[in-house]
């Protein structure tokens, strides 16, 4: 992979809306990342830890008091593990979706959190009660530095975007 001018990876940073992410990080483009990953979907898992490793963002193992948590709030045939398929039911369920951002924002081993979730037109419960959770937990300062990675690229729908975008 070709390397970026620092003028060009700013605003592709900026693009991404994660420019605040690296700013807020001592050392700042140079700081370690290390990532946890909540996708409600294998497929999403799967882009998740294929493209964390293609740009080289660790994926390390969660706490075990994070499994632990984890395993609360995920079905029995869900593996809590980083990255986690949370399963696309979970997501509609606001209780155990704040649940499970929360034990993730607090493992020791994770910088930064990439949430799989869907943003676009049309919307279903589960991008609202996801967005919804976010935005909540960021105004009460209780969530990770959060980047939000749509499945499919499609308009973004207003309703689901402008309350994360307000919450920071």
């Amino acid at each position: 992979m070709p390397l970026l001018p620092l003028p060009e990876k700013i605003s592709a940073l900026e693009t991404a809306q994660a420019a605040e992410v690296v700013r807020g990080k001592e050392g700042g483009l140079d700081a370690p990342v290390e990532q946890g990953g909540v996708n409600f979907s294998g497929g999403e898992n799967t882009l998740c830890a294929d493209t964390s490793e293609r740009v080289g963002i660790p994926l390390p193992d969660f706490a075990e008091k994070t499994i632990e948590t984890i395993k609360t709030v995920v079905p029995p045939f869900a593996t809590p593990a980083n990255p986690l398929d949370a399963t696309t039911n979970l997501f509609r369920e606001k209780e155990k979706v704040e649940t499970l951002f929360r034990c993730v924002s607090e493992d020791p081993s994770i910088g930064l959190m990439a949430v799989g979730t869907d943003v676009g037109i049309p919307s279903e419960a589960k991008d609202f009660t996801c967005a919804e959770v976010l935005s909540e937990m960021s105004k009460r300062g209780e969530i990770l530095p959060t980047v939000i990675i749509p499945s499919f690229e499609k308009p973004r729908n207003p309703e689901v975007r402008i309350p994360l975008e307000k919450a920071g």
